[in-house]
């Protein structure tokens, strides 16, 4: 199992390693943390696949801004019905005429629905769209392959809800289709938010301890993936 730090809010630094963990299970801590040393003012927001829990009220009250702006990306047209009655601004990224960049970008538990073919493209999109910075959570299944416990994990009888879910070859958008690791992660965004104009970190997070009493075996679990890039300079 890869060895890492663990970072609290209160000493973050923004410095490597690259990949490093996080005790929290609520990315809004580290999102705080990142804006406030890089000194970003962000009062746009663009929600990449917000589906029906958009984080417009969240970033209204975390933004500096007098007038912070909202804009939920979905493709699912019953969601966008759904969010136009809520009153929030949503559009269909593959439709709209509208300028999406935005101060910054959030894709929440969205990468993990993707196909690894498409994967590349939605980074892309993403960090196009993106003028100071990006953030993503997904569920982490680097402890297994193939829905199988390997490595250090063997033996460990703990299976995630998200396991339920994963069915690489299905159509239906609300299934996984991809099993994300940190170090995949990474290089996914190395490719998408390149050096030297950009930044960027992955955190292990929420991490669960499990214990086989029987056999005296112990296992520390990160339960999830956040991520986060940052314009460092002007391309």
């Amino acid at each position: 199992m890869t060895e890492t730090l663990t970072a609290k809010t209160d000493n973050l630094s923004l410095e490597k390693p690259e990949i490093d963990a996080f005790s929290g299970y609520r990315i809004e801590p580290l999102i705080s943390t990142i804006a406030k040393q890089t000194n970003f003012k962000l009062a746009s927001c663009l929600d990449v696949g917000c589906g029906s829990r958009p984080m417009k009220s969240w970033f209204e009250k975390f933004s500096a801004a007098d007038r912070p702006t909202y804009i939920g990306a979905e493709t699912d047209e019953e969601i966008l019905a759904y969010l136009a009655k809520q009153g929030v601004e949503a559009v269909n990224p593959f439709t709209t005429k509208r300028d999406l960049a935005s101060d910054f970008v959030l894709a929440m538990e969205v990468i993990e629905h993707i196909k690894p073919a498409d994967s590349a493209s939605f980074f892309e999109f993403c960090a196009r769209n993106t003028k100071k910075m990006f953030a993503l959570t997904t569920p982490n299944f680097e402890y297994w392959q193939n829905l199988k416990a390997t490595g250090d994990t063997t033996g460990c009888r703990w299976v995630p809800d998200h396991f339920k879910d994963f069915r690489p070859n299905s159509t239906n958008s609300h299934h996984h289709k991809q099993e994300m690791t940190p170090e995949l992660v990474l290089s996914y965004l190395s490719v998408a938010f390149p050096k030297p104009n950009w930044e960027y970190r992955v955190f292990r997070a929420w991490p669960w301890s499990i214990s086989d009493l029987a056999q005296d075996k112990n296992w520390t679990l990160y339960f999830k993936i956040f991520a986060f890039a940052w314009r460092v300079a002007e391309e």
